[in-house]
């Protein structure tokens, strides 16, 4: 099961080494990030909390390119720039994961799964379902 990420997905998992390690260990899910995530990490002031959030990153997490959505109308004309790149990238996953409700909102109205990280772990990381 293909499963994009929000950055804010890659904060929480920097408090929550039960699910880090969960998430090692399931192959049945896939965690995408686009480069867009990736830049976010980046520019986390904080040297220390910015190296740990790359490397959870570059452990779990495969990179999508998200597309160019310049120019574009319609359904993705709304301010956010990189929420506009990662929900368009999102195509690619059976879901977005994310705790931006705006984001969330925006997903569902246009017909992507999407739910919180709490409902993702619950739901998907700890439970004996497999995808």
């Amino acid at each position: 099961m293909r499963v994009m990420l929000d950055t804010n997905c890659i904060d929480a998992l920097l408090k929550d080494i039960e699910t880090y390690s969960a998430l090692l260990n399931r192959k049945d899910i896939r965690l995408l990030v686009t480069q867009i995530q990736i830049e976010e990490l980046q520019a986390i002031p904080e040297a220390q909390k910015r190296q740990a959030a790359l490397a959870i990153a570059k452990t779990l997490c495969s990179t999508l390119t998200a597309p160019s959505t310049n120019g574009e109308q319609g359904q993705w004309d709304f301010k956010h720039a990189h929420d506009k790149a990662i929900l368009a990238a999102s195509k690619h996953c059976r879901m977005l994961v994310s705790n931006d409700l705006g984001l969330l909102n925006l997903a569902n109205a246009n017909g992507k799964r999407a739910i919180t990280w709490s409902v993702f772990v619950k739901n998907f990381v700890f439970s004996a379902k497999k995808f």
